[in-house]
């Protein structure tokens, strides 16, 4: 992953590694492990709470996964009440692999995989997703909820 591939998607600036950018990667055995028939496996989730809620802030992260042919959601906001998504890039494929030039080699995604999905129905907070890129998902964004502002996303 070098600085010349966030380029690639106009609007959009990569996640600040020399400003604590973190990044997950998904390994082949937890793959592996889930089914192609499986519901929808959320790789990071926000836990659901009842009585007041959650909030959720992720910046300067990258997520990969060894592939997509199985039914992942990346990033899983449905149960907060608001949520900040900021400078953010999630991959359901492996780059060496394609050329980016062309997409060929990249394999169709499952089509139930999600990159980022943000809260679900009415919710009581502010949400914001800024800077947000999704590459190789059958849905980049599952977007949903109230009180929403979004600033370049790509899929």
């Amino acid at each position: 992953m070098g600085p010349t591939r966030y380029t690639s998607l106009e609007g959009t600036v990569p996640p600040a590694y020399d400003h604590g950018a973190v990044e997950l990667v998904m390994g082949q055995e937890l793959y592996d492990s889930i089914g192609a028939d499986d519901e929808p496996f959320s790789f990071l989730f926000c836990v659901y709470n009842n009585i007041y809620g959650r909030f959720w802030q992720l910046k300067n992260l990258v997520v990969r996964f060894p592939a997509m042919q199985k039914p992942i959601v990346a990033i899983d906001g449905r149960f907060c009440v608001g949520l900040r998504y900021e400078n953010i890039w999630v991959w359901g494929f492996q780059h060496p692999k394609v050329d980016l030039r062309t997409a060929e080699g990249i394999p169709p995604p499952h089509p139930k995989s999600v990159g980022v999905r943000c809260t679900a129905g009415s919710n009581c907070g502010p949400s914001t997703v800024r800077n947000v890129v999704a590459e190789g998902f059958g849905h980049g964004f599952d977007i949903g909820g109230e009180h929403l502002t979004c600033d370049g996303l790509a899929a």
